[in-house]
């Protein structure tokens, strides 16, 4: 006896309580919670011979259930092995040159060049047409795969593919990203450009080759404990399961920032932070913070970690870092905020929390304090497309691998509302971190610090003002 059965994805339960043989999977990426989804799914089919489970979906967004499972197989450290089938492949997609064709654009031959050069990265067959290779490589015999700088031609584009593809183009008026969406060269290319992504991923590009020249100095945990004359001694642990990452030990006369944005501590809802740099015109992630915390817990790592990093500290006789005033806190009320913000403020007593400029406001808890950043429909997206522009702009420096994966997952979440639309990560992604660093990016850039162009002046002794200190210290004594 057979069983044939079909659920939607819309049902994060589906297939449970049965035992499968075979399975085909439409558009993972469009189902409701594929996470949830499979991991009911998958204990469902049968450990026996025959056994097959067949996807095929369109890439959308990187750091999503098929993007998992997309670099799993090409690492070959899945069950599942990935086939990627490009569009110029598809025999249909092609038309005929018409009397009235114009000749190509120079985008559109720069696109044939680019796809010749990045159109493959896996071995090569006689069916995609693709043979000639670099003489000293011999990728395909050694069965390993072929990267873009292996192809000396890769795919030569015909006018007639050329032609479907600005019919294409025409049809989605001109939209380069929701074409290479849905018609990418190659799966690297599919998955960035899925969705309506908040950060262009050229720009995301940049801050991937900035990063490496602000390699990970080490990671660690802040302790605290009771000192000899009663005070609290606060420290810094290296350790290498630490949840703090450090890219830049404290300097003197730096102004730093600290964006936080908390979370109740519970499930897989986890707090982020980041230590920012502020220079002229520069903003820099020198450390990052990301762990399942309690809100008063928080608080004490936030405390520690502005009294860590001082700003305009001085150096003393022995070279440390000392002096200064405690960083300022950048906090998001919204939720768990309001908690952390009492912590810091009536427990540990941190006089460098920021606020909102509401005059006539009182920062008394009984009457409403203005302390932190409330997030609201109206702020969310000026401060989002604020932290676009700065990053266009090379303005941000973002080491922190966390942070740039959760930048590069934005996207545009189409509400009610069309002239309004959300901000956010895709379904069963986080954007904790990035979300904070977004609020503190954009207190940061109104600080000083930023705006104030650094001025080198050469100090010459005034023998005159010397004289005249001499004199008023005599008349003094």
């Amino acid at each position: 006896n057979a069983l044939i059965k079909r659920e939607s994805g819309e049902n994060v339960d589906a297939g449970v309580s049965e035992t499968y043989q075979l399975a085909h999977l439409t558009e993972v990426p469009l189902w409701k919670d594929a996470h949830h989804t499979m991991a009911g799914f998958l204990p469902t089919m049968a450990h026996k011979h025959g056994t097959s489970i067949v996807g095929e979906f369109t890439a959308r967004n990187e750091g999503d259930y098929a993007h998992d499972i997309w670099k799993a197989a090409s690492k070959g450290t899945s069950m599942y092995r990935g086939i990627f089938l490009a569009w110029y492949w598809h025999e249909d997609y092609r038309r005929k040159r018409k009397p009235e064709d114009r000749g190509l654009t120079r985008e559109e031959r720069d696109y044939r060049k680019k796809c010749a050069r990045f159109g493959h990265e896996y071995p090569l067959t006689d069916a995609t047409k693709v043979l000639k290779l670099k003489p000293r490589l011999a990728a395909i015999r050694l069965k390993r795969t072929i990267l873009p700088d292996d192809l000396e031609v890769g795919y030569a584009l015909s006018d007639e593919q050329l032609l479907w593809r600005r019919d294409m183009l025409h049809e989605m008026r001109g939209d380069l990203d929701r074409f290479e969406s849905e018609f990418p060269m190659n799966p690297a290319l599919a998955f960035r450009s899925g969705g309506r992504r908040l950060i262009p991923p050229s720009t995301m590009d940049k801050l991937d080759v900035e990063a490496l020249n602000h390699p990970l100095l080490d990671k660690g945990r802040y302790t605290a404990h009771r000192g000899a004359n009663g005070k609290s001694v606060r420290r810094y642990e290296v350790r290498e399961d630490g949840e703090v990452f450090r890219y830049e030990a404290p300097i003197a006369g730096a102004t730093y920032v600290i964006d936080a944005d908390p979370s109740s501590g519970t499930g897989e809802d986890s707090s982020g932070a980041h230590v920012l740099k502020v220079e002229y015109q520069k903003i820099t992630v020198v450390a990052s913070f990301q762990d399942i915390v309690r809100p008063h817990e928080f608080a004490k790592i936030l405390s520690r970690m502005g009294l860590h990093y001082r700003s305009d500290a001085v150096l003393d006789i022995n070279g440390c870092v000392v002096g200064g005033d405690p960083a300022v806190i950048v906090v998001e009320r919204n939720g768990f905020g309001e908690h952390v913000i009492y912590e810091l403020d009536q427990t540990l007593k941190y006089r460098r929390i920021h606020r909102s400029d509401k005059r006539g406001k009182s920062d008394n808890w009984r009457y409403g304090s203005e302390f932190g950043i409330y997030i609201t429909k109206a702020n969310k997206t000026p401060i989002m497309q604020h932290l676009v522009q700065m990053a266009y702009e090379d303005r941000v420096v973002v080491p922190c691998p966390r942070t740039r994966e959760e930048l590069r997952s934005l996207i545009y979440i189409d509400g009610a509302d069309p002239e309004k639309p959300g901000i956010g990560a895709p379904r069963a992604l986080h954007d904790d971190l990035a979300m904070s660093f977004a609020e503190g990016v954009f207190v940061a850039a109104q600080k000083a610090a930023y705006k104030r162009l650094p001025v080198h002046v050469k100090v010459v002794p005034d023998l005159s003002g010397l004289e005249r200190a001499l004199q008023r210290s005599i008349r003094d004594l």
